[in-house]
């Protein structure tokens, strides 16, 4: 895959990139980069029953 194609595909799946540079730079010089998949709880918190 180019660059720009694995950018494309990380994007795709990702909800919110902070720094797309960043990234792009990452993809670039990694071959297998490590990325976070955070959670955040915001609002009220609630059990489906």
């Amino acid at each position: 895959l180019t660059l720009e194609e694995k950018f494309a595909l990380v994007r795709s799946v990702g909800e919110e990139c902070i720094q797309e540079d960043e990234l792009r730079n990452l993809l670039a010089k990694k071959k297998n980069p490590v990325c976070y998949d955070g959670f955040e709880p915001s609002g009220r918190m609630h059990i489906a029953q």
